[in-house]
C-alpha cells in the first residue's frame, strides 16, 4: 500500500513537472515568435521607407495592418496612426486645428486607396487634386488634405472622422470608399473591461494580430466574408446589432458621414465611386451611389482607360496576352499613375462644375 502511494505520488510529481517544461517551453516560444515578429516590424518600417517612398515600390503586406508600429490602439475607433492623421512628403503629418483666416479646408477620407498606397506622395489623386484647384483658383487659399488609412475598414473611416477629424472643420468632405452598412450613428463609448484593459494590452502583441490576419484571409479564401468587421468588434469590446437601413434611416456609412459632417459645419459632402479590378480582369464598383448624391462617377472614365485586360495572370497584373502592365491599377483596387490623374481630374470636374470653391467668399 505505502508502495502503491510511492508510486501515485511519483508519477504526479512526474506530470507536474512534464506540464512545467510543456509551459515554458511554451512560453519561451512565444517570446521568440513575438521578438521575431517585432524585428520584422523594423525592417518592414525600413522597407517602406526607404523603398515605397524613394523607390516607389509596392508596401509590403504587413504595412497595411500596422504591424510595423506606426498605430497605436483606441478603444473607439481601434487603431489610430501616431504621428498625425495625414499624410505628407515623408510619413504622417498633423496640421492645426484652427484653418488659417480665408483658407478652404478640403479632407479627403477613405483607406489606402485615398492615401495613396504603392505609390509617391506627389503622385496620390488628393495631392494632385489640390494642385489642379490651386492652379483653377489662385486667388483662393486651398488647403487639401490626404486623410487616408491603409488597412482601415468603412467603421473606422467613420469613426476617425466622427471623433477626430471633424475637429479640423473642413469646408469640403471627400469620401472614396465603398459604402457597406458597418456601423451605427450613435457610437456608445462607455468604457468597459474589455476596451480599457484586456484589449490594449493584446494589441501590443504582434502575434495576436498576425492570427488576426491569418484568420481573415482564411475565412475570405473558403469563400466566407471577412474577419475584419469581427475582429474589431471584438476589439472596441462592442457587437451591435444587425443594422436595419429603413428602421435607423441611413443607407450607408457615407450617408452617416454627411450627416455627421454637415451638423459639424462642413458645408459640401462629396463621394466618389470605388472602382476596382475583379479576379477575372472586369471593372466593378464597389459603391453603392443610389441615394447618395452628389457622387463622382468614375466607372466610365476608368473603362475607357482600360487596357482590356481580360484576366489577370500573376501578382505583378502582366496580361497573359499582350504581355503589358496593368495601366489603371498595382493590384485589385490601388492606382497606377495614371488611375490616380484620372479620380484627380474627376473630382476636379464635380467640384468646379457645381461652384464649390467660388462659393466661398
Amino acid at each position: 500500500m505505502a508502495i502503491s502511494r510511492i508510486s501515485f505520488i511519483s508519477i504526479i510529481k512526474s506530470m507536474g513537472n512534464k506540464i512545467i517544461v510543456l509551459v515554458l517551453g511554451i512560453l519561451v516560444s512565444l517570446v521568440v515568435l513575438e521578438m521575431s515578429l517585432r524585428i520584422l516590424s523594423v525592417v518592414n518600417s525600413y522597407w517602406v521607407r526607404e523603398r515605397v517612398t524613394a523607390k516607389r515600390e509596392k508596401p509590403p503586406v504587413f504595412q497595411y495592418w500596422g504591424l510595423s508600429g506606426g498605430n497605436k490602439y483606441d478603444p473607439i475607433c481601434y487603431f489610430l496612426p501616431k504621428n498625425g492623421f495625414f499624410r505628407g512628403p515623408f510619413g504622417r503629418i498633423d496640421c492645426p486645428l484652427k484653418k488659417e483666416e480665408h483658407t478652404i479646408r478640403i479632407i479627403c477620407i477613405g483607406d489606402s486607396v485615398t492615401f495613396g498606397a504603392g505609390g509617391d506622395y506627389y503622385q496620390s489623386w488628393v495631392y494632385l487634386l489640390g494642385k489642379m484647384l490651386s492652379k483653377k483658383y489662385p486667388e483662393k487659399k486651398i488647403e487639401v488634405l490626404n486623410a487616408g488609412m491603409s488597412g482601415v475598414i468603412n467603421k473606422q473611416i467613420k469613426r476617425i472622422f466622427q471623433f477626430h477629424l471633424v475637429k479640423y472643420r473642413p469646408d469640403i468632405l471627400i469620401w472614396r470608399t465603398s459604402t457597406n452598412l458597418t456601423d451605427t450613428y450613435f457610437v456608445d463609448t462607455t468604457p468597459n473591461l474589455i476596451r480599457s484593459f484586456i484589449v490594449p494590452f493584446l494589441y501590443e502583441f504582434r502575434i495576436f494580430r498576425v492570427f488576426c490576419v491569418l484568420a481573415d484571409r482564411e475565412r475570405m479564401r473558403r469563400g466566407f466574408p471577412g474577419m475584419a468587421d469581427t475582429i474589431y468588434d471584438f476589439l472596441t469590446g462592442r457587437i451591435p446589432q444587425e443594422l436595419k437601413p429603413a428602421i435607423v434611416g441611413f443607407d450607408s456609412d457615407f450617408s452617416m458621414v454627411r450627416k455627421i459632417a454637415q451638423e459639424n459645419g462642413t458645408r459640401y459632402v462629396l463621394q466618389a465611386e470605388y472602382v476596382a479590378r475583379d479576379d477575372d480582369g472586369s471593372l466593378t464598383s464597389r459603391t453603392d451611389t443610389s441615394g447618395n448624391e452628389p457622387v463622382v462617377r468614375m466607372m466610365s472614365v476608368f473603362k475607357a482607360n482600360d487596357t482590356k485586360i481580360p484576366f489577370l495572370t500573376n501578382k505583378n497584373q502582366i496580361n497573359h496576352v499582350t504581355k503589358l502592365p496593368d495601366t489603371l491599377f498595382l493590384d485589385h483596387c490601388h492606382l497606377t499613375e495614371k488611375g490616380e490623374v484620372i479620380t484627380a481630374e474627376e473630382i476636379y470636374k464635380v467640384i468646379v462644375q457645381n461652384k464649390w470653391i467660388e462659393n466661398f467668399s
